[in-house]
């Protein structure tokens, strides 16, 4: 009976679908792609952006994701911002870097495509030498492995 629990896959599946936290970081990240398009923001423009709405789809996303604190601070949304740094979901992602000039840390949602299908966009390890234009090593006919050199002597 080893079919009776079902494929683990499945059960991952399942689990990722029912992610509340995915479905409100999607809504933040795509109401942060609505606001800012392709253009880099802070945690302080954000907050600047929510001021211009009563109550507007960005707060109500952050609200949704992290509770009303993060929504009334800066300092409290860099650090929600911060945490979920590099997360995809449904191809967005959400890529940051410090400023230099004004030491604000700097976001930008992106689009990321799909690379792979295997587990966790996962196709394997890099191409062979082969495949990259290399040649193949030179053996003697019969030999599967090059010899290795001769072990010096012990010194008496």
């Amino acid at each position: 009976r080893p079919l009776d629990l079902g494929d683990p896959m499945d059960l991952v599946r399942e689990a990722q679908a029912a992610d509340p936290e995915a479905d409100a970081l999607f809504a933040l990240l795509d109401t942060l792609q609505d606001q800012f398009a392709d253009a880099e923001f802070s945690a302080k423009e954000v907050i600047a952006a929510m001021t211009q709405h009563v109550t507007g789809p960005i707060e109500i996303a952050i609200v949704d994701l992290a509770g009303e604190k993060p929504a009334r601070s800066a300092k409290s949304l860099g650090r929600v911002l911060k945490f979920r740094e590099g997360r995809i979901v449904h191809g967005l992602r959400l890529t940051g870097r410090q400023d230099t000039n004004s030491g604000a840390r700097m976001y930008r949602v992106r689009a990321v495509e799909a690379e792979g299908n295997g587990f966790n966009r996962y196709n394997g390890t890099s191409t062979s030498h082969t495949e990259k234009g290399g040649t193949l090593p030179k053996y003697k006919w019969g030999e599967k492995h090059p010899l290795n050199p001769l072990n010096p002597e012990p010194s008496p």
